[in-house]
């Protein structure tokens, strides 16, 4: 419990919050680029500074359906949804009911990023 929520905030702080911040940037930065690529994912991101958090939906799929995909393949993502507690007026505003939310930490890599790609790719090819 505590004593290791006080060792990741030594460890964050020994990295600089901004070299995370940059890394997060980035990352995600890669991850929306790629997902943009795949023919039928949108992603849903908006707002003029974005976070680490990438959310997409795809077409023909429900995102359980692309979570358990990608579970398959070891990579998780989670579901958001009005439903799960997520903003209903932000669902409602975009006609949406859910979405697949990839959450991104600066431990991964860009090797990471372009196996999630490469097998969500995959997957909406089916």
């Amino acid at each position: 419990g505590k004593v290791a929520l006080t060792a990741a905030i030594d460890y964050a702080l020994l990295l600089g919050l901004q070299d995370i911040r940059r890394r997060l940037d980035q990352l995600s930065a890669q991850l929306r680029a790629g997902l943009k690529e795949i023919r039928g994912v949108t992603v849903r991101d908006c707002g003029e500074v974005l976070c680490a958090i990438v959310t997409f939906t795809v077409e023909g799929f429900t995102a359980a359906q692309v979570k358990e995909e990608l579970a398959k393949q070891r990579i998780n993502v989670s579901v958001s949804s009005a439903a799960s507690g997520g903003s209903r007026v932000w669902f409602d505003r975009r006609g949406l009911t859910e979405v697949v939310r990839a959450s991104l930490h600066y431990y991964n890599t860009e090797d990471e990023i372009l196996r999630f790609l490469h097998v969500l790719g995959a997957i909406v090819s089916q």
